[in-house]
C-alpha cells in the first residue's frame, strides 16, 4: 500500500518487515522456497495470509492493506502509481537459464541476443 509504514523507505533490511502479514506465491513455485529461505535467513517466518501468484489479486490484496508481498522488479515497474516499492538491502535472486543446443543457427543467435537483451533491460546491472 502507499500509505504503509514501510512505503517510506527505498531500502530495508528484510527484518524491518517481520511482523508485517504477507501474501507470497504457491508453495508450488520456487519463489515460495526463495522468499521463506529469504524471511528465514532475516530471523523470522512471515506469517502468511494468503497465497496467490496472480499478480492482480495479490496487487488488489496489497493495496487493501492485507499484506507484503515478494515480486520481481519487473512486474512491479509496470504498476510504479499502484504500489510502492521498497527494496531490500540484501535482495534475493532467482536464477533464469536459458539452454540451447551447441551448434547455433543464425535464428538461435538472433534469439539468444534477443533474451540477453531483454533480461538486461528487466534487472539491475547488480545481478548479471
Amino acid at each position: 500500500s502507499l500509505h504503509h509504514p514501510l512505503a517510506k523507505k527505498k531500502i530495508i533490511d528484510l527484518a524491518e518487515a517481520a511482523n508485517e502479514k504477507f501474501i507470497v506465491h504457491p508453495s508450488t513455485q520456487s519463489i515460495y522456497d526463495l522468499s521463506i529461505a529469504a524471511c528465514r535467513k532475516a530471523g523470522f517466518f512471515p506469517d502468511i495470509v494468503c497465497h496467490s501468484s496472480h499478480f492482480p489479486t495479490s496487487l488488489s490484496l496489497i493495496s487493501a492493506g492485507m499484506g507484503v508481498s515478494f515480486y520481481p522488479m519487473e512486474i512491479v515497474n509496470a504498476r510504479p502509481d499502484q504500489l510502492s516499492v521498497v527494496r531490500l538491502r540484501e535482495p534475493f535472486r532467482k536464477d533464469i537459464c536459458m539452454v540451447t543446443r551447441s551448434l547455433h543457427t543464425p535464428a538461435l543467435s538472433v534469439f539468444e541476443k534477443y533474451v540477453r537483451e531483454w533480461v538486461a533491460s528487466q534487472v539491475a546491472p547488480e545481478f548479471l
